[in-house]
C-alpha cells in the first residue's frame, strides 16, 4: 500500500501546483490571508472554485 499512497500524494501535489498556477493566472496570490504556497490541496481546490464562481457570474458576487 505504500506505493499507492505515494502515487496519490504525487498526483495531488501535481494538481496542487496546477491550482496555484491557475489562481495566479486569475490574479490571485493569497486566500484567506495565506499565501497559496502554504495552502493544502483541498483548500486550494476550494479557493479555485470560489474564484471561478466570482468570475463567471455577477449574481454570485455576494462577498
Amino acid at each position: 500500500m505504500g506505493v499507492l499512497r505515494e502515487k496519490v500524494m504525487m498526483s495531488q501535489e501535481s494538481r496542487k501546483q496546477g491550482f496555484i498556477q491557475e489562481l495566479h493566472t486569475l490574479g490571485i496570490t493569497e486566500f484567506q490571508g495565506q499565501s497559496l504556497d502554504e495552502l493544502d490541496y483541498y483548500t486550494l481546490r476550494h479557493a479555485l472554485t470560489v474564484a471561478r464562481i466570482r468570475i463567471d457570474s455577477d449574481e454570485n458576487k455576494w462577498y
